[in-house]
């Protein structure tokens, strides 16, 4: 028998990273073992090689820098953690959690599932606080239910973040299971526990997917089609969107409206311009000039929608897309959900008039 002065370890590890540690465990959800252990790394989730992907990439003379690479090293990864509280990102901490939950809690009660566990899936959690405060809703709601509290991130510094935010919220709830998972979200029909997961009968999944990374998506459409194909019928998606500030064929009107191109506050500011060159610092370390400007762009938008992207001119003969914010005519992303399958439920609008974002819900059909 343990000593009564003895504690149960906060993560447990295994040599094999595709099986994990049979876990800590509450004893209420001791059931539910599709993952064997509470911190989980994907199969193709070797991170030195992707960082020579990224050098190798870098160091070229164009192209997509992947939204991942900017979170990726410690330094990368702290700079976000300090920008999450910036404007561009605190209007979501306006929005009642509470409206949401009860939205999925009617939706759990109406549809044939087991009424006492619920999966929270959070794609691309970064520090987890939203996931956080969704969980906590949905305990106010219904505080008999047991949730398992899943954090997928690729950056190992922002799910170390997420893991001790949400064991300080939840470690004296025992119907709360914390479990990490370092991934790729746009892999998770690969990935062979989520699959499990995903198809098993009669229990709720929750995929939200906050911080506008579906806008930052190189192609949307197929990650709904693709990485989401898994999940079954009823599964909830929440997914934080950026709206047109104007109809996405008028291009003049964007430029003359939208916040992206008017202020320079929304990563204009040193920290932000830091944050966003880390990863050309890192790969090219005789780099010398980095000039930075945004441009409307349509390669990547399906039709109502359109994206702000900021460029980098390298020393003046590289050019490389450091980030992409995509953003949506709330019909016309709708239709394209519909046709992937998944329907609208409800929309929960927050910002201002020019910079609109709507968190929404959707349900697979």
């Amino acid at each position: 028998m343990k000593s009564s002065t003895q504690s149960e370890p906060a993560l447990s590890f295994h040599k094999d990273q595709e099986r994990g540690l049979k876990p800590y465990e509450h004893e209420s959800l001791a059931e539910h073992k599709r993952f064997e252990g509470n911190y989980w790394i994907a199969p193709d989730c070797h991170l030195l090689g992707i960082r020579k992907q990224m050098k190798i990439h870098l160091q070229g003379k164009g192209g997509d820098l992947d939204e991942s690479w900017l979170y990726l090293d410690p330094e990368g990864a702290a700079q976000w953690l300090a920008l999450t509280n910036n404007k561009f990102y605190s209007p979501i901490h306006t929005l009642d959690f509470h409206f949401v939950a009860d939205v999925i809690f009617h939706h759990w009660k109406r549809n044939q599932f087991k009424k006492k566990h619920i999966h929270v899936l959070g794609l691309g959690c970064g520090n987890g606080h939203n996931e956080i405060q969704l969980v906590r809703r949905m305990l106010d709601r219904s505080p008999e239910v047991q949730i398992s509290l899943y954090l997928l991130d690729l950056s190992p510094i922002l799910l170390n973040e997420a893991f001790l935010a949400a064991q300080e919220a939840f470690s004296r709830n025992p119907n709360v299971k914390i479990t990490v998972l370092q991934g790729n979200f746009e892999h998770l029909s690969a990935y062979d526990p989520i699959i499990q997961m995903a198809q098993e009968q009669n229990e709720l999944v929750v995929l939200p997917m906050f911080g506008f990374s579906f806008c930052n998506l190189r192609n949307d459409r197929l990650f709904v089609r693709n990485a989401l194909r898994t999940f079954r019928r009823n599964t909830l998606f929440l997914v934080d969107i950026l709206l047109a500030a104007a109809p996405s064929n008028e291009a003049e009107q964007i430029k003359k409206q939208d916040p992206l191109f008017l202020s320079e506050s929304y990563f204009g500011s040193q920290e932000e311009l830091d944050f966003l060159v880390n990863p050309l610092r890192q790969c090219r370390p005789n780099l010398q000039k980095v000039e930075l400007y945004r441009e409307l762009d349509y390669s990547t938008c399906a039709d109502g929608s359109y994206a702000v992207e900021i460029r980098a001119i390298v020393d003046e003969e590289s050019q490389f897309t450091i980030m992409r914010m995509r953003k949506y005519e709330p019909i016309k992303l709708a239709n394209m959900f519909l046709k992937e399958g998944w329907a609208p439920v409800q929309a929960f609008p927050y910002g201002s008039e020019h910079d609109g974002r709507m968190l929404y819900l959707l349900s697979r059909s």
